[in-house]
């Protein structure tokens, strides 16, 4: 009785740090509405600091809703793992060996561009808000999120490799739609963040992965 009364409290605990996942997985999208554009304003007419002022706070509600649940399941402090040129050299590895994937299937199937809006706001005032949502913000609070608090946290207990594929999917299917090339495209994207934080056990290396290939691919489409 008092093992089935264990069992139970650790699966409500589970159920409950998922649900907490979620909420934050909502609240983590906050500064994306920093580009969205306003009634009254146009792709060459806004007002940036509005917008500025939106990003800060969606920063913060960001940070917010994410940081805590990392602290709470995973606890690693952030810059408790120092920089290494190793650390770096692998991530940069996987961000390339990922964007190479994303090349062969995209070159394989018509994946086309979900991106459209994104990339033609990269060339409007809102372009640097765009962009640093993209390359920054994004990458930190998505890292902290899954591999932080999923695959280091909530995951910690199963399996590493099971753990590296369980999050890699529930990112996929989060961003992308549903069963699809662009899922699939997605998948392999975030299999690497996975990956190099199961290798270097440091997060800013997944954070550093996933920022860095996101640059890259803006950089192409934005030229």
């Amino acid at each position: 009785m008092k093992q089935l009364g264990k069992i139970t409290l650790s699966l409500l605990k589970a159920i409950g740090f998922f649900i907490w996942f979620l909420f934050s997985f909502i609240f983590m999208e906050a500064p994306t509405l920093a580009y969205i554009i306003c009634d009254n304003e146009t792709r060459n007419n806004v007002n940036i600091w509005h917008h500025v002022l939106v990003l800060i706070i969606g920063c913060l509600v960001g940070f917010v809703s994410v940081y805590p649940l990392y602290k709470k399941v995973n606890g690693t402090p952030i810059w408790s793992i120092k920089l290494s040129i190793k650390n770096l050299l692998i991530s940069f590895g996987f961000a390339i060996l990922s964007l190479s994937i994303q090349v062969l299937i995209g070159n394989i199937v018509n994946v086309g561009n979900t991106d459209d809006d994104l990339i033609r706001l990269l060339h409007t005032q809102l372009g640097a808000i765009v962009f640093f949502t993209l390359v920054i913000s994004g990458p930190i609070f998505e890292s902290l999120l899954f591999q932080g608090s999923l695959q280091g946290g909530i995951f910690k207990k199963l399996n590493p490799w099971l753990a590296v594929l369980l999050t890699s999917l529930l990112f996929a299917f989060a961003h992308g739609n549903m069963l699809s090339w662009a899922t699939l495209q997605i998948f392999f994207t975030v299999l690497s963040y996975s990956l190099v934080y199961l290798i270097t056990k440091d997060i800013k290396m997944a954070i550093f992965c996933h920022g860095l290939l996101n640059l890259i691919i803006w950089i192409f489409r934005f030229f």
